[in-house]
C-alpha cells in the first residue's frame, strides 16, 4: 500500500513517521515545500502523479492570530485544499 502523508514535518506527520517505521507500507511523507497545499494545481499534479492508495491530510494553518490576518491562506488551506485532496481521492478510485 501506498500512503501519502501530508503535512509531514508538523507534530502530528513527525509522529506519524514513527508509526509507519513498523510497517512494510510504502510511505511518501510531504512537506510543504514539496506539496505546498496553496498551489491547487500543483498538489493536484504531485498526487495524481505519486498515485496513493491512502492519503493522510496533517496540514494545516493552526496560528489562530494569524488567521484572522491571513484569513484567505488559512481558508485555502484548512478548506478548500481539504476539498480538493478529497476530490483528488474520488478521480483516484475511478
Amino acid at each position: 500500500m501506498r500512503v501519502l502523508v501530508l503535512g509531514s514535518k508538523g507534530q502530528l506527520g513527525r509522529c506519524l513517521h514513527d508509526q509507519f517505521k513498523k510497517t512494510d507500507y510504502e510511505v511518501i511523507y510531504a512537506s510543504r515545500s514539496d506539496i505546498d497545499l496553496i498551489n491547487l494545481n500543483a498538489l493536484k499534479n504531485k498526487i495524481l502523479l505519486i498515485r496513493p492508495d491512502l492519503i493522510i491530510n496533517t496540514a494545516a494553518f493552526t496560528a489562530v492570530d494569524e488567521a484572522e490576518n491571513q484569513s484567505e491562506e488559512a481558508n485555502l488551506i484548512n478548506n478548500t485544499a481539504v476539498g480538493m485532496i478529497a476530490d483528488i481521492c474520488n478521480e483516484l478510485e475511478s
